[in-house]
Order: structure tokens, then sequence, then C-alpha cells
């Protein structure tokens, strides 16, 4: 841990200078033209490159306000579902709350703090990115797209209101090279949305990583409002997540809640036999899980951090993350799960104009860049085929 915490420190010595000349460069334009966003020279960003804006056929913007009402085809008293366990026996959930127990500190240390993160602002909505260092590339192209509504405070034909941020998270490995942690520590001076903590970075690590996250937020980044996680292959159209935020702020009393898209299980079975969601009798005794929202997208009130938190510390924790996070701590905790079926998209044929025709919140598995691309162009020119379902190309 000491020598971790070393390396970053004389990795900063080195690269600060070189930073600060960068961080001193001219800012790009708000609303940057959508054929600006590839990484890398892809088909895509070469087709957009040989396109005149003026030559594109723009049907007129849609008020995100008006559109939030058409969210989904439900009465917005229908919008958000409560969650119950009618599937979970009383007093088999009682039995595991008393007697199944552990103590999980979670006291790691940030080998890249990411403190100055909301320093100057209290944003409304803080987004917590889980990421791996080969990401970089995706990263980038995020900054490029959907999370410019936070370094610029603006969409294509559209302001922001409310101050986001957002994080990438990290843990370590214990065969990450040199080179690679001194490339995050540069890529956490020039952008500031680079969050690391010393713990084992694996999948089986993930309810472990995300706990770091939220623990982070509770320590330097306190006032925020709502907390968003979400994958790298999420997609989100900002603006109407506003809307809805702004909706559940004026409906809720209370920010003691988890709000996401409920897993398609009535009875989500524990898995016993595969290594990957692999959870024993002795870490969670229960045939079946609380019913829990998927785990690439789902939104916490500030309310619920501390109660999770605090709640996670005394139970063993599992692998996986959406079971243990928006499942078991908020049933053993009371925060009040809730079911936004207009929240995301997810585990069925999924169209891209969903989310450019503020039909969703959200779209997930996009893990082709050149989607990527394509979908913030679509948005960006507010023009999409309803037709054409695109086809997830790895």
């Amino acid at each position: 841990m000491f020598f971790g915490l070393f390396v970053v420190t004389v990795v900063k010595l080195i690269i600060i200078n070189q930073a600060d000349t960068l961080r001193k460069r001219p800012i790009e334009n708000d609303l940057v033209h959508p054929t600006e966003v590839g990484t890398s020279p892809t088909l895509v960003s070469t087709y957009l490159r040989t396109l005149d804006p003026t030559n594109v056929a723009m049907t007129s913007i849609q008020n995100y306000s008006s559109s939030f009402a058409n969210l989904t085809r439900l009465n917005n008293k229908d919008l958000l579902e409560v969650i119950l366990d009618n599937h979970l026996p009383e007093s088999n959930w009682t039995n595991y709350k008393l007697n199944f127990s552990a103590k999980n500190e979670l006291n790691y240390t940030f080998l890249i703090t990411g403190e100055e993160i909301c320093m100057k602002d209290d944003p409304y909505l803080l987004i917590i990115i889980p990421s791996e260092f080969s990401e970089l590339g995706r990263r980038d192209l995020l900054r490029k797209t959907w999370l410019r509504a936070a370094t610029t405070n603006s969409w294509p034909k559209r302001e922001i209101q409310n101050k986001i941020k957002f994080m990438f998270l990290f843990g370590t490995h214990s065969n990450v090279a040199s080179e690679e942690l001194k490339s995050l520590t540069k890529e956490s001076i020039l952008n500031n949305d680079i969050v690391m903590a010393d713990f084992e970075d694996t999948y089986r690590n993930l309810t472990v990583k995300i706990l770091v996250g939220l623990k982070w937020t509770i320590k330097y980044c306190s006032k925020v409002t709502y907390v968003l996680k979400c994958d790298m292959d999420t997609f989100i159209n900002v603006p109407l997540m506003m809307e809805f935020l702004h909706y559940v702020q004026n409906n809720r009393s209370s920010d003691n809640f988890l709000i996401g898209l409920r897993h398609g299980y009535d009875k989500p079975p524990v898995v016993r036999d595969v290594h990957r969601w692999k959870v024993t009798e002795t870490e969670y005794p229960l045939t079946y899980y609380p019913k829990y929202m998927y785990g690439h997208t789902y939104l916490l009130g500030r309310g619920s951090l501390d109660v999770l938190i605090a709640v996670a510390g005394s139970k063993p924790l599992i692998a996986p993350e959406d079971a243990f996070i928006t499942g078991i701590l908020p049933k053993l905790g009371g925060v009040l799960r809730l079911n936004a079926a207009c929240f995301t998209m997810c585990c069925r044929q999924i169209f891209d104009c969903e989310v450019v025709w503020n039909k969703n919140v959200a779209i997930t598995e996009i893990k082709n860049n050149e989607r990527l691309e394509r979908l913030w162009y679509n948005i960006a020119f507010n023009q999409c085929n309803n037709t054409i379902s695109i086809t997830e190309q790895t």
C-alpha cells in the first residue's frame, strides 16, 4: 500500500508540468460538432466527416419536459413502481438478517483521490462509472459524447441547468505495470475525473468496487443530491435523465430510495455452481434474492448512501453486485426500491431510436465504439430511422 502511494506521488511530480501546459489550452466549443467525437478513424467517424450539417434533414426538436410525460404509456402515477418481496418467507429473511454477520470496514486507501471533482461545485447528480486500465479509448469517447453534458452544461440544442459531475472508478491489479499507473495518473491530472483505490479490481470484487465508490461520495461529494451508477457500455440521454430526476424530487418526500429497471425474475435465484455468480450458503443462505435492479444503470438518492454502507459493513459481501447492492442491502436497511420501466433498455431487441426520441432515459450494451458514435450523431442531428434495429457488433 505504501509503495503504491509512493509510486503515484513520483508519477505526479514527473508529469505535472506537462499536464499544466495542456490544461491551459483553449476550451473547446460547448456544442462540438458530432463528427468530432471519433477517437479513431473508424468507418462511422469517417462517414460523419463527409457530411455537411446543413444538408442533414432536421426534425423539429421536441421539448424535453413534454417528452418526459410520454416516456411510457403509463400514467405518471405508475411511472415508479414500489418493489415488494412477496416471494421471500419472512421467517427465512429474519433468520438471515439476525444470524448471518460479517465485519467489512472497506477502509481502502485512495491512490488517486479525485478530491477536486466535487470541490468547486456541489453537483445535483454524480455519475459513477466503473472502468479498467485498458479502456482509455472508450473513456475518451464517453467524454466527447454524452458526458459533455457534465463538462459543458450543454447538450445538442439544449442547456443543462443542474450541475453534473462524473468519475471513472478503478481498483488495482497485482500485475499492473508502472507505465499503466503513470498513464492513469496523467489522465487523472488532465481530466480530473479518475478515482482509484487499492482493492483488487476483479469481477468478483465488483461489489467492493461500487461500495468504495459510495464511500468516496460520502467523503468527497457529500452534498450531492443523486448518484447514478452506470457501466462503460451505457449511454444516458442526459436532459431526459434530469427531467426524470426533477419528477422524482417533486414526487418523493424522502431521498432514501433506489431506482432502476427491476430484474426480470419474479423469484431471483441464487446461483450456487457457476463461478462468475457463485454464492455459497455460508455467504447467503436463502434460495432467492430480494428483487433487484439490473446492474448496468441504477440511481441512488443521497439519503440511501449512508444506510447502504452501514448495512454492508455487517453482512458477507457477495459477488453479484446488482443483487447485493440493489436487492439485499436496501431490503436490510429499509431503503425503498422503485422500478422505472422507462429508466433503461436491456435484455431484449434494442432500438437506438428509443433513446434518440426520448422514449427511454438510457440504453445499455453499446460495446461497439462505432455504434456509440452513430447514436451521438443521431441525437446531435435529431434524426433516427425507427425501422432499423442496430445489431451489436464486437
